[in-house]
């Protein structure tokens, strides 16, 4: 008798276990049927999730940015005086040291050609940001903060809006939420 015939008698006296050839069974018509019913079925579920957590992150972002103009704006009209009486940003860099970041000599201030007054710590949602006081060749008011980002704040996108008669402008450079501030009728 040759080996191949021995073989084929060996294994014809073996029978798979009933549970082990239903297993084998249904992994075979698996592999047969097609794969795009479960691939489509997959897709829907992923649009349907997009359509729902697309539009919650956005009104929440929207959200999370107007809290942000309003505190802004709140913090403007509150007139606060000063705890640093500098004329240049350099000047206030070491005594506001307790900051998480390097306060910004901002580029977008120049061309507005204001004179910087003094700053003090404050608070934006929480974390703890400097304020920048700021007056222009007629005496308006500006007032710039300036706050360390995290990752609510870096979705955001630049913009100016009005809150309660303060236009507050929002952007970010170096590494930083700059939010301006300042009076409607001092534009």
């Amino acid at each position: 008798m040759k080996v191949d015939e021995m073989l084929r008698q060996h294994y014809r006296a073996k029978t798979l276990r009933p549970a082990v050839r239903e297993g084998l069974v249904a992994m075979a018509a698996r592999k047969a049927a097609p794969a795009k019913p479960r691939r489509r079925a997959w897709l829907l579920i992923a649009a349907s999730l997009l359509a729902v957590v697309l539009p919650v992150a956005f009104w929440t972002l929207r959200t999370f940015e107007s809290a942000i103009r309003h505190e802004v704006a709140l913090n403007h009209l509150q007139h606060s005086a000063p705890a640093f009486e500098r004329t240049q940003v350099d000047e206030l860099r070491p005594l506001m040291d307790d900051l998480e970041f390097s306060l910004v000599d901002s580029q977008r201030l120049r061309s507005k050609e204001l004179r910087l007054v003094g700053g003090r710590y404050c608070s934006i949602q929480g974390r703890f940001a400097a304020q920048l006081q700021f007056e222009d060749s007629l005496g308006g008011r500006w007032t710039l903060f300036q706050a360390p980002l995290d990752p609510r704040l870096l979705a955001m996108s630049a913009g100016v809006g009005e809150v309660d008669g303060v236009r507050v402008e929002l952007w970010r450079e170096s590494g930083v939420l700059l939010a301006l501030a300042s009076d409607v009728e001092s534009q």
